[in-house]
């Protein structure tokens, strides 16, 4: 199974940005080069950046079908952009294309082109609060993602194809915090290095003004072995207020292909001086080969905020359930955190002891014990490359990631696991308050699928920073 690649950093203090790629990325100079010139009032930012994401899953995974159909590279980006527009309804009119356009265009657009079982979506608005931080991880570990922005001068927003996220969560506390996140994009504005577009000189000298115009968006393009133009951009969560905790600010020098002057007989490209441009990003697209439906959080995420309980029961078939998960795991603390999960016979908790057959429930004597020997069930079941063993997931100050894979029977109609953790201090720690030595609930829900942990007996300074995980379905049942 080939999946998309999340570039993320491994480090314990800020700065510290070794790139880390758990997956096979796509490689950056697969990426659509196509620039947005001046189609639809020079408002064409978001079916272009869009555009310039399909063409490196298309590059990528040998799929052509990703892009419409032409008759050569330039023009397949073209027919492609040109119809995300009319789905997107990108016009020169108003703003441009809004999210709401993103959120109903995309879909069609796929329908459209046959796509909708092989291309999934992972969309997210500002409103997402401090669920960005999974959110983004998730859409980073699968595909590239297209950004949605708002400038801070008032002049409007953009877009832009965003192909690596890298991030040290410093401080353990899942947002991005300054000088601890930074993307690479290519910037529809300016995409290409070192100014090779081509033809050098465009001669449209007899032509409408309408005419040149129209001759300048349909024929400049990237030149041969042209090379995308990488900016990395700091983000940041710019606000400590709960109600918009999720807009992430970000500033970078950006240039950009100028307006060719109308009243010419040939036209050259132009590229402005950079500036400094800073606003905050409104939302982004993620993009990813799948066939898997996109709200598959939704159907596995826990309900209870203090119980870390994920529900596969509705991927059952013959009575057994598989997957395999991509996961992002941090810790911060002086203890050594051993993760893995163990497999539940219903939603209260209750443990069946693979030895004895007893059904325990949590607060039972051995119902510690019962679940370890489970989670060492769990952990057999796992034949991912990247990572044979979960067991061997001691956490060591640092993030760690890769993917494991599952295995299942069903109990009771019901293919149910949760987090069990064994601290270097002697604890086991389960996410039921009942089976913990000191009585308290030691994981906490953090959205998605996502939780943190608070290893210490009796919850210590209780801020439940002391291990991290997020989780992204990459395949159930052999089904990417």
């Amino acid at each position: 199974m080939s999946n998309f690649g999340l570039s993320a950093t491994i480090g314990k203090s800020i700065g510290e940005f070794s790139t880390y790629k758990p997956t096979e990325p796509i490689p950056l100079n697969l990426y659509g080069l196509l620039p947005q010139l001046q189609w639809n009032g020079g408002k064409a930012c978001v079916p272009v950046a869009i555009t310039n994401a399909l063409a490196g899953m298309a590059a990528f995974y040998k799929k052509p079908e990703l892009l419409v159909s032409g008759e050569d590279n330039h023009n397949q980006l073209l027919n492609t952009y040109q119809k995300l527009a009319v789905y997107l309804k990108t016009t020169s009119e108003g703003v441009g294309t809004e999210e709401k356009d993103i959120k109903e265009g995309m879909p069609k657009f796929l329908a459209a082109e046959g796509l909708e079982n092989v291309i999934s979506l992972n969309p997210c608005a500002s409103t997402a609060g401090d669920q960005i931080f999974t959110k983004l991880i998730a859409a980073f570990a699968k595909g590239p993602v297209v950004l949605f922005d708002e400038y801070d001068s008032g002049e409007g927003g953009h877009a832009v194809t965003a192909a690596e996220l890298k991030f040290n969560d410093a401080n353990n506390n899942m947002r991005l915090d300054k000088g601890e996140a930074f993307v690479t994009i290519i910037d529809p504005l300016n995409p290409v290095k070192n100014e090779n577009y081509v033809p050098k000189i465009l001669d449209v000298s007899g032509l409408t003004t309408e005419e040149k115009l129209q001759s300048w968006n349909e024929t400049i393009q990237a030149g041969p072995n042209a090379q995308p133009l990488l900016k990395e951009v700091e983000i940041y969560q710019g606000t400590q207020n709960p109600e918009n905790s999720g807009l992430l600010k970000f500033n970078y020098k950006q240039s950009v292909i100028s307006e060719p002057p109308l009243e010419a007989s040939g036209f050259s490209v132009e590229i402005t001086p950079e500036k400094v441009v800073q606003g905050k990003f409104k939302g982004f697209l993620g993009l990813y080969q799948s066939s898997l439906q996109d709200n598959i959080n939704e159907l596995i995420a826990p309900s209870n905020e203090n119980e870390v309980v994920f529900d596969f029961s509705g991927f059952i078939e013959n009575g057994k359930v598989s997957g395999e998960l991509f996961s992002y795991f941090n810790e911060g603390s002086s203890l050594n955190n051993n993760l893995s999960f163990y497999q539940l016979a219903d939603s209260s908790g209750t443990v069946i002891d693979p030895v004895s057959g007893d059904k325990l429930s949590p607060g039972d004597n051995g119902y510690t014990e019962a679940a370890q020997k489970q989670a060492k069930i769990f952990e057999a079941s796992d034949t991912s490359n990247s990572n044979a063993d979960l067991n061997g997931r001691v956490s060591a100050d640092q993030t760690q990631m890769g993917s494991f894979s599952f295995s299942l029977d069903s109990v009771g109609g019901k293919a149910l696991f949760a987090p069990i953790v064994n601290t270097s201090a002697g604890d086991v720690w389960t996410t039921f308050g009942e089976a913990n030595r000191d009585g308290k609930d030691h994981f906490k829900w953090m959205g998605g699928l996502s939780f943190q942990m608070e290893d210490q007996f009796g919850l210590g300074d209780r801020d439940f920073n002391d291990l991290q995980v997020v989780l992204t379905p990459l395949e159930i049942n052999g089904v990417a």
